[in-house]
């Protein structure tokens, strides 16, 4: 039987998740936005949902009719509405980064089993190389480099750097999720002209692994993630796709390039997209691994609230050093 799952937010990031978690095997019957909302109207009717709630505390209080929940609203309202959703005690899957204060993640509780963070990257085919690739080539160098968005016309003692907190700790999730006892060695800032700055981040592994995050910011730069384990070189950049190279290949002069040329040697790629165009990368595979935590599954990939803190806390110390 199809579990009956619930949805607290109708923008845009829901209209990625509605098809995927359809195709995993939910029923979704019913939604809502913000009080009251038209949006929340016409995503019913896009969706084929039969009930419109007037506000997130009907669909908490309707509990009683759905098997599970999906949080998927703003940054600023996703605590509240998870705090409160606690008590129903059902699974419920919310949108990252949950918050973007550490500390309210601590104030949940410790009933927070079958609350999963949806980090839909951790799904990509492309990570998941990588976990491969760091268990067969250890200890590794690694290179996250993390261009968000400041503005650097906002003095510094003002900034919020929403965007690190926001977006940033994908980047930080991921390591975690591919080297879970990392720790923090070093932050730095770095100056630039025109009032721009950047920092960066040293963290370590037990086993040995040096982890460098270059927080790059405005760079005309991809999001990417670089793993050096000699011989062998893994780029993620973006994080969609992977190229895998070992050794350098010598191309000799010729009359349109009279110099000899050392390219990396290409010996495997891929991207997000190569088994499934169907659903924004990631959204299935983590609809698919929401569907076994409603049966009591243990979960293999996803993210907790643990998770979630981790990757908040260490955006909080890298701005606050």
């Amino acid at each position: 039987m199809r579990p009956k799952i619930a949805l607290i937010g109708t923008g845009n990031i829901s209209e990625f998740h509605a098809p995927a978690i359809k195709a995993a095997g939910f029923d979704i019957i019913g939604c809502c936005g913000s009080p009251n909302s038209e949006r929340a109207k016409k995503f019913s009717i896009s969706h084929s949902i039969k009930r419109v709630y007037n506000n997130y505390n009907e669909v908490i209080d309707d509990s009683s009719n759905w098997d599970c929940l999906l949080i998927a609203t703003s940054v600023e309202t996703t605590y509240s509405i998870l705090k409160k959703s606690l008590i129903t005690k059902k699974p419920i899957m919310v949108e990252k980064p949950v918050s973007t204060k550490p500390e309210e993640l601590l104030n949940l509780g410790n009933d927070l089993n079958k609350v999963m963070v949806a980090y839909n990257r951790r799904f990509y085919s492309t990570i998941q190389y990588a976990k491969i690739f760091l268990e067969k080539y250890h200890p590794c160098q690694i290179k996250l480099e993390l261009p968000d968005s400041i503005d650097f016309n906002i003095d510094k003692q003002n900034q919020e750097y929403f965007s690190v907190r926001e977006n940033s700790v994908h980047g930080f999730d991921l390591l975690f999720y591919l080297l879970p006892d990392l720790q923090l060695k070093i932050v730095d800032e770095y100056k630039q002209p025109n009032n721009a700055y950047g920092k960066y981040a040293i963290l370590e592994s037990p086993r040995g692994d040096s982890v460098f995050i270059y927080l790059n910011w405005n760079s005309p730069s991809n999001f990417s993630l670089n793993l050096e384990s000699y011989p062998h070189r893994l780029e993620l950049k973006p994080f969609e796709t992977f190229s895998l190279y070992k050794g350098m290949q010598v191309i000799e002069p010729s009359e349109d390039y009279p110099l000899r040329k050392y390219v990396p040697k290409l010996i495997k790629s891929g991207n997000v997209f190569e088994k499934n165009k169907q659903f924004k990368p990631g959204f299935y595979e983590q609809s698919l691994e929401f569907l076994n935590i409603v049966k009591g599954q243990k979960p293999l990939i996803s993210a907790n609230i643990n998770d979630a803190y981790r990757a908040a806390y260490l955006a909080d110390l890298i701005i606050k050093k």
